[in-house]
């Protein structure tokens, strides 16, 4: 028994030993970056809310219908007031989280010794004011970041319109295939109003799965242990359609402004970085490293690009084989690498020969046994 809890006492004090170092040697720790996110998230996801409401109300479900009974797929589609909302989300409040991770890329040079000392070299700053003078020097001039921030929110709000109408054709497309009343198909189009493509597809087959087990008496939920069976009347149906819709509108609220926080806080790193070299405080050759989380959530892409270096201005790259044999490749000149992804940048000196990350390949095979091994890793002793 003593010699059993030795082991587990040995394995505990390795793991702490392992993650301090860890830590200790990430310059710009990725839970910085989280904290930001913490703190932009909720004004994103209500300002996202708010524009999926409003785009939602100006949908017409009378003209809707009109153009559906002409089989008017145009009109049905831009019956919304699209360009309210691209510009709603052009509007999202990412300005701050930008402003955070650069001040975040500040304090990374000021309190680094060997990033300190080449900014102090550069400016020549001897008084026990350097701090505030090397903040003062980077910080980033405004026009170059209204640039910057008006050019991301503005491929933002195009990729998310795009996805938008493309959720309202495949509720338009499945209506004509099914043979849907037109005005059960406007009503529809108004409800999953936000919605992606996927998100509508997943709605749609939950809506066909429901109808069909109606048909056949059965009930909802499918029979499990522990859970009672409801009949499926037409009135819980379309309960149950709507709380998925809800749950799956709120989810694409809480991914976007995650993961739009997290990347305008990077983004606001990488702009404070080119701004030290581009005034001389920092050397060209100065290079940044992809810091990913390493734990049991995080993926085979972030798994592939944690250590690699590129030069300041190139991008990170790296492919994972899926399941079905095909390749999917990120390149990103700083996290999310997708989705939710938690990671970050930090600056490397005097490193060795960069690693692009062009090379870096992983397999299906590979990913499983990556996700396999970091949930092992971090399951409790």
């Amino acid at each position: 028994m003593n010699a059993d809890i030795g082991v587990v006492f040995i394995n505990k004090t390795a793991i702490i030993e392992a993650v301090d170092t860890f830590i200790k040697q990430t310059r710009v720790d990725w839970r910085r970056y989280h904290r930001i996110a913490d703190r932009a998230a909720p004004k994103v996801f209500r300002a996202f809310n708010s524009a999926t409401a409003k785009l939602s109300l100006s949908v017409s479900v009378n003209e809707v219908t009109r153009a559906l009974e002409l089989r008017d797929n145009v009109n049905a589609l831009e019956n919304a007031n699209w360009e309210q909302f691209e510009q709603d989300i052009k509007d999202l409040p990412l300005t701050k989280p930008f402003f955070d991770g650069a001040e975040m890329a500040i304090d990374e040079l000021i309190k680094d010794p060997q990033l300190s000392q080449l900014a102090l070299e550069g400016v020549r700053k001897v008084s026990t004011a350097e701090g505030l003078e090397i903040k003062t020097a980077f910080t980033l001039r405004q026009f170059e970041a209204e640039r910057f921030l008006a050019a991301n929110q503005e491929f933002l709000a195009s990729s998310i319109m795009i996805e938008s109408k493309e959720a309202v054709r495949q509720v338009i497309l499945n209506g004509f295939e099914t043979g849907k009343a037109p005005r059960v198909m406007a009503r529809e189009i108004k409800g999953m109003i936000g919605l992606n493509a996927s998100q509508s597809q997943a709605l749609i087959n939950l809506e066909t799965t429901l109808n069909t087990r109606q048909a056949k008496g059965l009930g909802w939920p499918p029979r499990k242990i522990g859970l009672k069976q409801t009949p499926l009347t037409d009135d819980r149906i379309d309960n149950l359609l709507t709380r998925s819709n809800k749950k799956m509108l709120r989810q694409r609220a809480e991914m976007l402004s995650r993961t739009e926080s997290i990347r305008s806080a990077n983004a606001g790193s990488q702009a404070t970085w080119e701004n030290a070299v581009s005034q001389g405080f920092l050397p060209s050759t100065v290079r940044k490293i992809w810091q990913s989380a390493l734990d049991e959530r995080t993926c085979p892409f972030c798994n592939s690009l944690h250590g690699t270096t590129v030069e300041l201005k190139q991008s990170f790259s790296t492919s994972v084989e899926n399941e079905s044999g095909g390749i999917v490749t990120i390149n990103e000149p700083h996290p999310p690498a997708h989705v939710l992804c938690r990671c970050s940048v930090s600056l490397e000196i005097d490193s060795p020969a960069p690693t692009t990350g062009s090379n870096l390949f992983v397999n299906a095979v590979t990913a499983a046994e990556i996700l396999a091994g970091n949930r092992e890793a971090s399951e409790p002793l």
